[in-house]
């Protein structure tokens, strides 16, 4: 499934995932998601990813979330073939085969009377999370735009989606302090550590967003994270680290 966020998003960012959400559980949209072979029909998903940011002409990706919502998948496989215009969003393994992959059509165009030219354009698609899944890509016009690691993005994003109210110390320096602990852990990832990089997980990160996150805190936008949610995500992440570094 592919959605293409409202232009609003251009000025105001913070409100990319509350329209993403809506979006996705409300509009029906034609399926653009394809599983890979080797996946049976019968699989059943409990995660879907949703992966959404603002895409610029001049080939940069930016304001870029990932987010993780318990839920089913339309498998449909998208049989016409994909333009070399698309976004395409992929998921990989550990090995760089592909486990499942979404594409949508971009338009730098916002939706006045006349229309109007634009240097950049929101976007939107969500994809079947397996916990074999260790890498995200996002290309365009056959070039690269992001590659990074699945978990560290989904822990950075975490950090990110955490209101100011939620820190109980020095706001400025707790948030930097994690980041680098996010940091330290996509190093280990990319020399293939995944057993130490889960270490750093359970034992230092963990830990550290137990002490410092306070047990309610302000939300100033709707997906704001509170610390159970906060936590009950970073314990999905652990679950599917566990997996990948059998």
């Amino acid at each position: 499934m592919s959605f293409v966020l409202p232009k609003a998003v251009l000025v105001y960012p913070h409100l990319m995932w509350t329209v993403a959400l809506f979006c996705l559980l409300t509009i029906s949209q034609p399926a653009v998601c394809e599983l890979q072979t080797g996946y049976a029909e019968s699989q059943s998903f409990t995660r879907v990813l949703l992966v959404g940011g603002i895409v610029h002409k001049k080939g940069q990706i930016t304001s870029w979330s990932l987010t993780v919502i318990p839920a089913g998948v339309n498998k449909d496989e998208d049989e016409s073939g994909n333009s070399s215009s698309d976004l395409v969003v992929r998921m990989l393994d550990s090995s760089g085969q592909t486990l499942a992959q979404a594409t949508t059509g971009l338009e730098f165009m916002l939706e006045t009377d006349p229309p109007i030219a634009t240097d950049a354009t929101s976007f939107g698609v969500d994809l079947p999370y397996p916990k074999t899944a260790d890498r995200i890509e996002i290309s365009w016009n056959g070039q690269t735009l992001v590659s990074q690691f699945l978990h560290s993005k989904l822990l950075s994003d975490v950090i990110d989606a955490m209101p100011d109210t939620s820190f109980r110390e020095d706001l400025t320096q707790t948030r930097e302090d994690l980041r680098k602990t996010v940091d330290e852990m996509d190093q280990l990832l990319e020399a293939r550590n995944r057993k130490a990089a889960l270490q750093l997980l359970v034992d230092v990160l963990r830990p550290r967003l137990q002490h410092v996150l306070a047990q309610k805190s302000d939300k100033k936008y709707a997906l704001d994270l509170s610390k159970h949610d906060a936590l009950e995500r970073i314990d999905w992440i652990i679950q599917a680290l566990r997996e990948s570094a059998k």
